[in-house]
């Protein structure tokens, strides 16, 4: 038998839930749950109703509450969980034309930029060739157009959007390890034009992000090297209203990071993960699970939460409500000489700093290009695993160009209220 009473409750936001208590034998604890899922449209359509309530669930042993918009764990509770943990399906769309890898896709309305990047192989040791193509892809239509080419090819960029212009920014032109470029090259969506005279970065760099604040393009770390490995801390800043953009100096990532993703959520840039190796031995060990925030304006960055697992090569995008998903990346889950894509899926709430695991993308991926478009997510490409070999005193050879995949996945499902649910 349950029963339903009122309690004066704490005003956490806007929400008002109404209490729910049973009394139960021990296994009622599964009664209340259920009970706890039943109320779910009552609790969303009560988000109108000024001041808080908690929907509470208690058992014998066990108890549990449901707050809105409360990620920290109440008074007498041990954790808090989000009542969508593990949310979201993921579902196959159209392939891409041709295998790709190490670009970035850009979102801008309906559609997805894919620009750039190495095409891959077939064979054994095989190497990549960098390309110079852009598809649009309509994801309403689950089509692929082609666009005007880039005036060079180019691969391991950074990419922003801002308007109805996209910006590439460094990267590289061949398969090498020096040479990053300094250059910034601007595609006009409207016109299907490119433009070459973009400024140039102080600094080359490749395996580099960038974030976008207010017209305001940040570009993060990345490569200036790969033999002799040089990982980059700086952070160069590019005013896009300015009457002569150009790019000046922003403040240092607190640690130097190569294959780093950025983000944009809430007038803040964010710099995940990556990987870094002070040793210089391209450890297997250094991929970061670091997540550092930039305010315009502040002096420094400053560290969040930690994600749940390292990794690098991994894309990000920024939902509706301003949360971040992080989906796969490289790690080297399997040998030293092995590089591997990884699975998981995160999303992080800047305004709870807490990341919650959402449903494992069914293909592993890393060095991919993912866009968000009405909150879809939308992985595109990428490689699953790279054969890497250590010559004697010599640089890494590295052969992936023969793994690259040219599946596209999509992650639906994972808009949802800010519930969070109290155990003891």
């Amino acid at each position: 038998m349950s029963s339903f009473s009122d309690i004066e409750s704490p005003a956490v936001n806007t929400l008002a839930i109404e209490e729910l208590k049973t009394n139960t034998k021990r296994t009622g604890i599964c009664t209340g749950f259920a009970l706890v899922f039943g109320f779910i449209g009552f609790i969303m359509a009560a988000a109108a109703v000024a001041g808080v309530r908690q929907l509470m669930i208690e058992s014998h042993e066990h108890s549990a509450i449901l707050t809105v918009g409360n990620a920290s764990p109440l008074k007498g509770f041990r954790k808090a969980h989000s009542l969508y943990a593990g949310s979201g399906s993921w579902t196959s769309k159209k392939n891409l034309p041709v295998p790709l890898s190490d670009y970035q896709a850009v979102s801008h309305k309906t559609h997805v930029y894919i620009i750039g990047g190495q095409k891959g192989c077939n064979g054994t040791q095989c190497s990549g060739t960098v390309v110079d193509t852009v598809y649009q892809y309509d994801t309403k239509l689950d089509k692929y157009t082609p666009k005007a080419s880039m005036p060079e090819k180019r691969y391991r960029y950074a990419s922003a959007v801002v308007g109805d212009k996209i910006y590439i920014i460094g990267g590289l032109t061949a398969d090498t390890v020096t040479g990053m470029l300094k250059k910034t090259i601007i595609y006009d969506i409207t016109n299907d034009s490119w433009s070459s005279d973009g400024p140039e970065l102080a600094e080359g760099r490749s395996d580099t992000c960038a974030g976008v604040v207010d017209g305001k393009i940040y570009v993060v770390a990345g490569y200036n090297s790969i033999d002799p490995v040089k990982v980059l801390d700086t952070v160069e800043v590019l005013d896009t209203k300015a009457a002569t953009p150009a790019w000046a100096t922003a403040p240092k990532l607190p640690a130097p990071r190569g294959d780093v993703t950025c983000a944009s959520a809430g007038g803040k840039v964010y710099a995940i993960g990556g990987y870094y190796d002070p040793a210089a031995t391209w450890s297997a060990t250094a991929f970061a699970d670091t997540m550092y925030e930039l305010t315009p304006g502040a002096a420094a960055w400053a560290e969040k939460a930690k994600m749940p697992s390292s990794r690098g090569d991994k894309a990000a995008v920024t939902m509706s409500d301003g949360s971040i998903i992080v989906v796969g990346g490289e790690t080297h889950a399997r040998e030293e000489q092995t590089q591997v894509a990884a699975h998981p899926v995160e999303q992080y709430y800047p305004a709870h700093n807490t990341w919650v695991a959402k449903a494992s993308i069914p293909t592993a991926r890393f060095r991919f290009g993912a866009a968000v478009v009405d909150d879809i997510v939308y992985a595109i490409g990428g490689h699953r695993v790279c054969e890497t070999e250590y010559p004697e005193n010599a640089a890494p050879i590295t052969d992936c160009a023969e793994k690259t995949l040219d599946s596209v996945e999509a992650l639906l499902d994972v808009a949802h209220p800010d519930i969070w649910v109290h155990t003891n």
